[in-house]
């Protein structure tokens, strides 16, 4: 029987993102209406027909789809005088593909750390509000282990991640302060310890956390830089029970952490 530790209660008390209203713009609905509809077509199909099947206005249909054969999103055939999806979708695709060809590759390494250390290995980017998304993650098979949710967020400042983030950002140390005093942890860290943890980050490419972030869990974490940045927007974290390994063997994961970090830095996640 599997037991797992669910870490989704750590989260800044900001963390929750208030649910604005808006007015979806009716022609971006229509025309993704349209692309939707020629994706399950097997065939091309004349303007009459799409407009007709996906319940729009033939005149709003037409200038859509010649605004789309502009920018290649779909093809036309002369003629036939029907309409089929483009090979530019390609091109605005291309991005999300090459991201999941990237985390195809980076999940086996993961995987072999999480399975011979007997931890999970997460893979957090950096997004907007000083926040870390959950990018990617490898469990071990062990019975008893601790739990992420798919698309998690965490303040980028809590934790082992918290101090490699830290070492390479320009907050000053009151900036940092007030920060650090609206953090929900598990154990408050004392801050003088912390700061100078996260100097250390530089001189030793990693940080760890025993029990601020949550009681009973420590946390390694090893920043990713990617072409020449200055400060990392990726994080690599291993996330254990508090006394699960020996001196020896933290050494040993830290070793394996860098050598995944340097294959994913030479990785974009785009």
């Amino acid at each position: 029987m599997e037991a797992r530790v669910s870490l989704k209660e750590i989260r800044t008390d900001k963390a929750s993102k208030d649910k604005t209203s808006y007015k979806p713009v009716g022609a971006v609905i229509s025309g993704l209406s349209i692309l939707r509809y020629l994706g399950n077509r097997n065939t091309p199909v004349g303007v009459s027909q799409i407009a007709r099947d996906v319940g729009i206005n033939a005149s709003t249909c037409y200038n859509i789809l010649k605004t789309f054969l502009a920018e290649e999103v779909v093809s036309f055939n002369s003629e036939t005088k029907r309409y089929a999806l483009g090979l530019g979708l390609l091109d605005l695709a291309q991005p999300i593909i090459s991201a999941n060809n990237d985390l195809q590759l980076i999940q086996p390494r993961m995987k072999q750390v999480a399975t011979e250390f007997t931890i999970m290995v997460s893979l957090w980017r950096r997004t907007d509000n000083e926040q870390m998304s959950l990018l990617a993650k490898a469990d071990s098979d062990a019975a008893v282990r601790i739990h992420l949710s798919p698309g998690q967020r965490l303040s980028m400042w809590l934790g082992a991640m918290g101090r490699c983030m830290l070492a390479y950002s320009d907050l000053t140390e009151s900036e940092f302060r007030s920060r650090f005093e609206t953090l929900r942890w598990g154990e408050v860290p004392n801050f003088r310890k912390f700061m100078r943890e996260a100097r250390d980050v530089r001189t030793l490419g990693y940080a760890m956390d025993e029990n601020s972030q949550v009681k009973g869990v420590t946390t390694l974490a090893v920043p990713v830089f990617q072409e020449e940045q200055d400060q990392p927007q990726l994080c690599l974290v291993a996330t254990m029970f508090s006394g699960q390994h020996t001196v020896d063997e933290i050494g040993r994961l830290v070793t394996a952490m860098k050598d995944v970090s340097d294959v994913a830095s030479r990785m974009t996640f785009k």
